[in-house]
């Protein structure tokens, strides 16, 4: 036994009232059906009601993204009259932090000056897998771009350190030492500003 096909729950609005006209035009004066339920006419006046509700909300969504549009220029324009009011105060108040404040703006954050870092901590000199070898590893310093290792003779004075090695890491593999030979070693931080301060030196017989 046949069944009507009818999917009305994931059709357009448009579509929806097409389908109503139709079975509207199909139903009215047909002999077979003498008395429809709803009547033609009834679907064809909700066909008619649907379509110009729908037309009144394109309507609308047309006139919603025109005030959108407008509403976004004018919110442009004020944000280039607040930029002349900021180039204005700036001008007019010479820097002055109480000036700008008495326009009724906010004074900017001066950027923070990198300054030398402080001493690795926790620097410490463990001997190496194979001789001639150290391992010296310290604690990250944050705001550092590299290490510098330095190593002198013992015992060490102002002029006997000499560059070792650079590292971007918070540890190094110092290799190529005499075994035997005793060595200070010490560490410091590299940002912009310069060399930080150096860790306290570590003395270490070279295994």
């Amino acid at each position: 036994m046949a069944k009507v096909k009818l999917d009305v729950a994931s059709i357009s609005t448009q579509e929806l009232t097409v389908v109503a006209q139709s079975i509207a035009n199909g139903l009215a004066n047909n002999a077979i059906f003498d008395n429809p339920t709803p009547s033609p006419k009834a679907l064809h006046a909700k066909a008619v009601e649907v379509d110009l509700a729908s037309q009144e909300v394109e309507n609308l969504k047309l006139l919603l993204k025109t005030k959108q549009s407008a509403l976004d220029g004018k919110r442009q324009e004020l944000r280039d009259l607040i930029k002349q009011a900021r180039n204005y105060v700036e001008l007019k108040s010479g820097g002055d932090e109480t000036v700008i404040l008495s326009a009724g703006m906010q004074v900017r954050s001066e950027a923070a000056v990198a300054g030398l870092l402080p001493a690795p901590q926790n620097f410490t000199v463990l001997e190496g897998a194979n001789p001639g070898m150290v391992e010296l590893k310290w604690k990250t310093v944050h705001g550092s771009s590299s290490y510098i290792i330095e190593r002198s003779i013992d015992p060490p004075t102002s002029s006997s350190w000499t560059s070792g090695a650079v590292s971007t890491k918070a540890k190094f593999l110092m290799g190529n030492l005499q075994s035997g030979t005793k060595f200070w070693f010490r560490v410091a931080a590299v940002n912009s500003a310069g060399i930080g301060a150096w860790s306290s030196p570590i003395l270490k017989i070279i295994p």
